[in-house]
Formats: C-alpha cells, structure tokens, sequence
C-alpha cells in the first residue's frame, strides 16, 4: 500500500494521486486542484472549492 501525506498531494501527478486513491483521472483532478489552492497559506479548504467551481478547464 502506496502511503501519501496530505501536505504532500499538491505534488503528485494527477495519474499518481488516481492510483494511489484508486479513484478516477476527474477525481484526482479535482483533489489535486483543492489542494494546491490550500498550499496557499491564505486560502482555506472552502475558498479553494469555491474557486474550483467556478472554474472552466475547457
């Protein structure tokens, strides 16, 4: 079993986070996302979702 810290998760690939969760390419995504906006040490867990979904990636 793949161990990860969650001050780490910022770091890892979106395909690595995937596999280590054994979630989905979209989920990681988004868990990636979050977590790099909360590495901003002014922003909290629900500014970085609200910012998230308000976002477009397309």
């Amino acid at each position: 079993m793949n161990k990860i810290f969650l001050k780490d998760i910022h770091t890892l690939s979106v395909a690595k986070l995937a596999s280590v969760l054994q979630g989905t390419i979209e989920g990681a995504t988004e868990i990636r996302g979050l977590a790099i906006f909360q590495a901003i040490p002014s922003i909290g867990a629900q500014t970085a979702k609200n910012m998230l979904d308000r976002a477009t990636f397309r």
